[in-house]
């Protein structure tokens, strides 16, 4: 078969899309000078190099329940039922990161995170049954923050 030229497929091609982000004018304005700057000015080569360089500490939710503003960060493991491929499938996802009260100990969870987390392990599950990948008992948090395929 002939070569049609152009770049060459990647094994891992970028398919996705993030949604549309509203932005200030200077905001547009800083981040196309940064990406100039740092990327040759391809935004999505400098959002990809931020997003895989954030190394920040998780934010604690602000308030416990019995009114303490003091709170850090620990991380616990979080037991998933899965549903793969029709069968019941247990996932223990490792080190994920919560807010504990140091005045009353309890441990909360953030809602928006473990929606989110939902939607990424049976994203990634639905990844390893099309790729013949075996499906794991147990994932570290941080392997759902970085570049694994």
């Amino acid at each position: 078969m002939a070569n049609k030229g152009g770049r060459p497929q990647s094994d891992n091609p970028r398919t996705f899309s993030l949604p549309e982000i509203r932005l200030t004018r200077e905001e547009k304005r800083m981040i196309q000078m940064k990406a100039q700057l740092h990327n040759g000015g391809n935004v999505s080569a400098y959002i990809r190099d931020l997003a895989i360089n954030d190394n920040r500490t998780p934010k604690p939710v602000e308030t416990c329940s019995c009114g303490s503003e003091s709170l850090h960060i620990v991380n616990e493991d979080q037991h998933l039922l899965l549903d793969v491929a029709g069968t019941d499938r247990s996932l223990t996802l490792k080190g994920v990161p919560r807010s504990q009260c140091k005045d009353c100990g309890q441990i909360m969870g953030d809602f928006l995170l473990d929606v989110q987390i939902e939607s990424v392990i049976d994203e990634e599950m639905l990844w390893r049954l099309n790729h013949r990948q075996p499906i794991p008992d147990e994932m570290e948090f941080d392997e759902l923050l970085s570049v694994t395929h």
